[in-house]
């Protein structure tokens, strides 16, 4: 960046027009310069300068002055920046991404999307009510239809890497860079909800990738997100079926982007029982947990830590998206048991593996101890870089027991997982019961919801072992700067027989919560001495010492124990300063709303990108 003075004269010279640019005002001390008889002999800093000024309707009018301004055009015009590739301009990606443009790529978005095999001929002329009774598609999806659906995904994503292979290898070393953002949505299915059973519109079976060793190898990726092809709304009838991919895909397609920096997802909000009570509603969109089991188990399987590019550093998986399913579940019901036949869940000590040369990592999952800490007793782990932790649990374990329990004693609704068998999958075929459900589909209330929210309070035993081993791994960070770990909550019951719930609400609400039963968090937070506050309090930035947040309401406290484990946190590096903050400023001692780990997560992921 020039210093202020020339600038001063550039501007002075270019009036900020092309106009005034090709002819320089009389008596201007950059006319007099020798060195600047003409446009061509400004420096490329100085023109990237100017443009940077320009708004996109006077960029245009510098395209013609000279090759540096053109190039410094197409650059702050952003016109490069993003494409949406598909079959369709594929050719235009090419003829335009070939050459110089490259190097303003920035962004590219790939959808992919699945055609069902079995639609009746001419469906789309048909009344449903003249369709012949053997070219009514099945309610279930056979394994060669699924067999058939793996291999279309891989074909997509092959021809995005092809794509993308080809134009590395036209610019070469030229014009190539590592700067590229790459999202992958998910596979969508569109349904003709008056041909298709309502079996269809919601698959449990994942989509696989074939043979990913066989894609080529992309340089130029620096950032790679795969998110919901769809947004997915568990209160109303899905127009757009999303389908759910395997686990192991992040990894697959991570291993060939060598230069790949932060991998980000924004899936999993549709593995979660459905929030409808009508009878007809609960079976047609049952959800069966054999399939994502298996998947996070084929994520720890595939993962080789030596294949992971080395220049990763950050993470931002999302595996609970969006919240606001999740929110909905009916917390009296047994949640599946994810980790058997092991007894500690492979996915979350994959994660842990993952994250030792990270130096961020943001994560919303189904997560137990092993996320942090190793199981076997093995040597303890160090993640010498790691300067930003954010995870945020969901308070059903992988082993499904809860990590939270009711106000009320005893004990309310199921609190151990069950075991996943043969019932746990899809029937690969229409079933006698299919068909009876069938039947009744138009029967579905979409306002017929369960209200069963209540767990709001830590259950120590299921808890503890989890706190224990963050605060311990957390001590093993030394560069570590800003740490939460924290739960979604929400407080919601239905009316019963008794009426007993209103008395139950109106005894939490002014004790347990402030401000109301929704959007509720439960958490800890850390930031290192002469860091930005975690409650965004001007007086607690900056400050001397170390601090803790236990954002936790007024229900629970850590034992001694954990207590000391959590003060242990950044105590080797800064010393025993330490300040510990019990009630917020807002929220006084009650839970706080999720607004407050949510906003946190943002700006400490927003300085990264």
């Amino acid at each position: 960046m020039p210093d202020n003075s020339l600038l001063s004269e550039v501007l002075c010279l270019s009036h900020l027009t092309t106009k005034s640019l090709l002819k320089p005002p009389t008596g201007s001390t950059c006319a007099q310069n020798k060195k600047l008889k003409t446009m061509d002999d400004l420096p490329q800093e100085i023109i990237d300068c100017i443009s940077s000024h320009l708004d996109r309707y006077d960029l245009r009018s510098t395209l013609t002055v000279n090759f540096k301004f053109q190039a410094s055009a197409e650059r702050y015009s952003g016109a490069y920046e993003r494409f949406d590739l598909d079959k369709s301009s594929a050719e235009k990606f090419l003829r335009t991404y070939s050459g110089r443009h490259f190097r303003h790529l920035r962004h590219v978005y790939f959808a992919t999307t699945l055609v069902p095999n079995d639609m009746p001929p001419n469906h789309r002329w048909l009344d449903p009510s003249d369709v012949d009774g053997d070219d009514v598609p099945p309610c279930r999806e056979s394994k060669e239809t699924l067999q058939e659906y793996d291999e279309s995904f891989t074909a997509q994503i092959r021809f995005l890497f092809d794509t993308l292979n080809t134009v590395e290898r036209s610019v070469g070393d030229t014009y190539r860079h590592e700067k590229i953002s790459l999202t992958i949505l998910t596979p969508t299915m569109e349904l003709d909800p008056s041909i298709y059973c309502r079996h269809r519109a919601h698959v449990d079976w994942r989509v696989h990738l074939l043979n990913p060793g066989s894609l080529p190898v992309l340089k130029s990726i620096r950032r790679l997100r795969l998110q919901n092809g769809a947004k997915f709304n568990s209160f109303q009838e899905p127009q757009i079926t999303l389908r759910k991919i395997d686990l192991r895909i992040l990894l697959d397609v991570s291993y060939k982007l060598p230069n790949l920096e932060q991998l980000a997802c924004e899936i999993g909000g549709d593995e979660w029982p459905t929030p409808l009570s009508h009878e007809v509603g609960s079976h047609l969109w049952h959800m069966y947990q054999g399939p994502r089991r298996d998947s996070r188990h084929d994520f720890a399987q595939n993962l080789d830590p030596t294949s992971l590019p080395t220049h990763l550093r950050e993470l931002e998986l999302n595996f609970i998206h969006p919240l606001s399913h999740i929110d909905a579940i009916d917390q009296r019901i047994a949640m599946p048991d994810l980790t058997a036949p092991t007894l500690n869940d492979p996915f979350s000590t994959s994660l842990r593996i993952s994250s030792y040369q990270l130096r961020r990592m943001h994560l919303f999952a189904v997560v137990d101890e092993t996320l942090f800490w190793p199981a076997d007793g093995s040597e303890p782990p160090t993640w010498p870089s790691l300067e930003v932790l954010d995870v945020c649990f969901h308070m059903v374990s992988p082993s499904g027991k809860w990590y939270f329990k009711g106000l009320r004693e005893p004990e309310e609704g199921q609190v151990k997982g069950y075991a996943l068998d043969e019932r746990a999958y899809p029937p690969l075929e229409t079933t006698t019961n299919d068909e009876y459900w069938c039947e009744r589909a138009d029967e579905v209330d979409w306002d017929e919801t369960t209200d069963a929210q209540f767990r709001v309070v830590p259950d120590n035993e299921a808890i503890a072992p989890f706190l224990e081993a963050f605060a311990k791994a957390a001590a093993r960070m030394p560069q570590l700067k800003d740490g939460a770990l924290w739960c979604p909550l929400t407080f919601a019951t239905q009316p019963n027989d008794s009426g007993d719930n209103v008395d139950y609400l109106e005894c939490a609400i002014p004790d347990l919560f402030k401000f109301g039963p929704d959007n509720l968090a439960w958490g800890i937070a850390y930031t290192k001495p002469n860091q930005k506050a975690f409650s965004g309090r001007a007086d607690e930035d900056d400050t001397a010492e170390r601090q803790l947040w236990w954002l936790v309401g007024n229900r629970w406290r850590p034992s001694s124990h954990l207590h000391e484990l959590f003060r242990n946190i950044g105590r080797e590096k800064h010393g025993e300063g330490l300040v510990e903050h019990w009630n917020d400023e807002y929220y006084g001692d009650g839970l706080v709303e999720r607004y407050v780990f949510e906003k946190h997560q943002r700006i400490t992921w927003s300085s990264t990108t």
